[in-house]
């Protein structure tokens, strides 16, 4: 970068340099903000996510040994799709990779 203020001046070069680190200061600002906010909303869909599990779990034992009515079966199952929906907006971590063990040993030709 010496080119550069050896092209604009010195005082150029520094109202550049000065102008970049406000840019930076920022955008890291905002980036912080962003991710708070991920944060919180992250935060509010698991809490959401735990109190609909509870509410299914509560209702099926509270229903384990009686007959349901076919409207009560359809509130289960439209409860149940909207706690998948929920978890599904946050994806769970692929599994880790399984060594095969078969795969490792080296084959040799006949």
């Amino acid at each position: 970068m010496a080119w550069l203020t050896v092209l604009l001046g010195r005082s150029a070069h520094e109202a550049i340099s000065q102008s970049l680190l406000c840019m930076e200061k920022r955008i890291m600002n905002k980036l912080r903000e962003l991710t708070d906010m991920v944060n919180a909303v992250n935060s509010q869909l698991l809490k959401a996510h735990a109190e609909i599990i509870e509410r299914i779990n509560a209702l099926e034992r509270a229903l384990f040994e009686v007959e349901l009515p076919e409207e009560a079966v359809a509130a289960l199952v439209d409860l149940k799709a909207m706690a998948q929906a929920l978890d599904n907006l946050n994806p769970d971590a692929p599994p880790a990779p399984v060594d095969d063990p078969v795969a490792e040993e080296p084959e040799f030709p006949a």
